[in-house]
């Protein structure tokens, strides 16, 4: 039974293999920035002599890195790991423990938590203050800011202002 996805029992699972065995073709498990690069050079939107990078934001920050072709993993594997450059050395404490990452400035928390400081823009949005809630609260406050609410508007683009700092 496997109720959260970032339970550290995936860490132990033996994926790459499971998968493998049940498909009968091999498999490579990879993070989410990585894959997302991989996907815009198999769909050819670039050539393959291009050097590129894919920024991908979900619950944090990647970027996927390929070069000539090639994925770009860096020495330890954590190349384009962005989400946790500091942005704001006196920002709040981030779950990596040091200050002011990119995570804990811009990331889909951080804008949820700010939002939820605002009484009228919660009630307005109908957000819930719960751990189970923050990707809901995050899509409601994106929908509102696509739609055109400048309050959440304003949320997404520090984010973006962060981001683009970091970048």
């Amino acid at each position: 039974h496997w109720s959260n996805p970032k339970a550290t029992d995936w860490e132990h699972f033996a994926l790459e293999e499971t998968l493998g065995a049940a498909t009968g073709k091999p498999v490579v498990v990879e993070n989410d920035s990585t894959c997302a690069a991989i996907g815009e050079y198999w769909v050819g939107r670039l050539p393959s002599t291009e050097d590129f990078a894919t920024v991908y934001m979900t619950e944090g920050f990647g970027l996927g890195l390929v070069i000539k072709g090639n994925i770009y993993r860096g020495a330890s594997a954590n190349a384009g790991e962005i989400g946790h450059i500091t942005v704001a050395p006196n920002g709040p404490v981030c779950m990596c423990g040091r200050r002011g990452c990119l995570h804990a400035m811009g990331g889909m928390e951080r804008i949820v938590e700010l939002a939820l400081q605002n009484d009228g823009l919660a009630a307005d949005f109908g957000l819930r203050e719960t751990r189970r809630t923050i990707r809901g609260n995050y899509v409601k406050i994106a929908r509102a800011a696509a739609a055109g609410d400048y309050r959440a508007y304003q949320l997404i683009r520090g984010s973006a202002e962060y981001l683009a700092s970091t970048l």
